[in-house]
């Protein structure tokens, strides 16, 4: 799971302990979520240090001209 933090490189999140990653490896979608299709090309891993994971993102930033904003409904066991 990607989580974005406000900066250019989003973190990935929640993958196995054993998954053996490297620079430069490519950061592909699943279908997980089931929001999205599985295999999309996301980034690729910029950055790996001892407290993140980094990925560039293969988005043209400049181009984005429309975002949709995809809303889930509240979790049973949390609030909000």
């Amino acid at each position: 799971m990607l989580q974005g933090d406000n900066s250019p490189f989003p973190t990935v999140k929640f993958f196995p302990i054993d998954t053996k990653i490297k620079e430069g490896d490519s950061v592909l979608s699943a279908d997980d979520g089931k929001y999205f299709p599985e295999n999309l090309l996301v980034g690729y891993v910029e950055k790996i240090d001892a407290e993140k994971i980094l990925v560039r993102p293969v988005i043209d930033w400049n181009r984005v001209h429309f975002v949709n904003i995809l809303k889930r409904k509240k979790l049973p066991w949390k609030n909000g």
